[in-house]
Parts: structure tokens; C-alpha cells; sequence
């Protein structure tokens, strides 16, 4: 998973793995408990794109107080969260 989101958001070396690595990792949790998925051992195409939208928002904004940002994000992940959560039923297939 880390090396799929360094590639998304186009980093190279490892100097922050750590840093992305949480991020991962806080994105689990976000999306987890907004809509209950959990299978990130295999995560579905949805599952992995929420991740990255969430991972990316939060690296490029660390320091952000525009609620614009926030607002655009809220947007784009809420659609897809609303797809976890009431498609759970129905597999997505991952590419």
C-alpha cells in the first residue's frame, strides 16, 4: 500500500514513509469508521481510491486553514464513501 500512494502522489525516496505511512494508516480509520469497511488486507478499487484522495489531501495540506480545501475534499470522498458503504453488499472487482 505505501509504495501505491507514494506513486499516486508522486514521491520518490523514503525520507517520508513514516509520515505516509501514518497518513495510510489514518485513512483507514477515517474511512473505517465512516463507513464501516474493513478489508484492507485486499482492499476493493473504491477502498484504494478514498485512501488516496484522503492520504493526498492531508500530505499536500498539513498546515491548511482554507475551508475551501477541506470542502473540495469533503465533495470528492463523500461519494465514494457513500458507494463502501451502501454497495458493501456487492463486490467491487479490483483491477
Amino acid at each position: 500500500m505505501l509504495e501505491d500512494v507514494k506513486q499516486y502522489l508522486r514521491v520518490d525516496g523514503d525520507e517520508d514513509d513514516a509520515l505516509v505511512t501514518e497518513l495510510i494508516e489514518g485513512a483507514q480509520l477515517y474511512i473505517q469508521n465512516a463507513c464501516g469497511y474493513k478489508n484492507w488486507s485486499t482492499p476493493n478499487a473504491l477502498a484504494r481510491q478514498a485512501l488516496r484522495v484522503l492520504v493526498v489531501h492531508w500530505y499536500e495540506n498539513r498546515a491548511a486553514t482554507d475551508v475551501k480545501a477541506g470542502s473540495a475534499l469533503a465533495f470528492s470522498l463523500e461519494h465514494i464513501i457513500y458507494q463502501l458503504r451502501y454497495c458493501a453488499d456487492e463486490e467491487v472487482p479490483s483491477p
